[in-house]
């Protein structure tokens, strides 16, 4: 990105992800701002989790500085270091993948079986035949879709009462919970066996062989 993008693409797009964090920002500001004027009055400003991750907002203003001020932040050439770039960025992600997905995904069993078939999946020989079939689209909802459906609903269950001052019925959420746990995996574990049988996916329709 230092050297091998000359121009001012790159430069935009930088400016970009600075314009996408301010506005990240601003709706962080937003949202505390509305749980503050609406929450409950016994829920102070101490209990509300605020994380803030500046490590990416670093690492592409020394970049943009690299490109454009001379500057050896990532050129080993002049002392600079280019792993750097890569652990800043990582050290960005990083808990962005794991950190902040595992509670969401709650139940382990859920990433306990992406995890497995993505095992099977490691394997050169297994992976000539299940490779852009159903087995790997079972594989990869199992890892990041419904893990981040529960987590989307887990925030919006959590946040409810401090948004919106109201408590939701234990019954209703224990019983969406368990609703929508058994539903998720009888639609996507069921997959795995039209891929262990050869179905390809990106097609509208199969033949009946691949029925199970």
């Amino acid at each position: 990105m230092i050297d091998g993008q000359p121009g001012r693409s790159t430069d935009l797009v930088i400016f970009s992800l600075h314009f996408s964090g301010i506005s990240s920002i601003s709706r962080g500001i937003n949202f505390l701002r509305t749980c503050h004027e609406i929450r409950l009055e016994v829920k102070t400003l101490e209990i509300i989790s605020l994380f803030v991750l500046p490590v990416l907002a670093r690492g592409i203003t020394i970049g943009l500085s690299d490109r454009n001020f001379n500057t050896g932040f990532f050129d080993r050439n002049i002392g600079g270091n280019i792993l750097i770039f890569q652990h800043l960025f990582w050290f960005f992600g990083h808990p962005e993948v794991y950190v902040l997905i595992a509670p969401a995904f709650g139940f382990i069993f859920i990433f306990t079986v992406g995890g497995l078939s993505g095992l099977i999946l490691r394997n050169a020989g297994l992976d000539i035949f299940l490779h852009d079939t159903y087995y790997v689209v079972a594989h990869f909802h199992y890892v990041l879709r419904i893990g981040a459906v529960f987590g989307i609903f887990l925030g919006f269950f959590f946040s409810y009462g401090f948004i919106f001052g109201l408590i939701i019925n234990s019954v209703l959420v224990k019983s969406f919970f368990y609703i929508f746990f058994l539903g998720v995996n009888l639609t996507f574990f069921p997959i795995h066996f039209s891929g262990l049988q050869g179905q390809p996916r990106k097609y509208i329709s199969y033949r009946r062989d691949y029925l199970f």
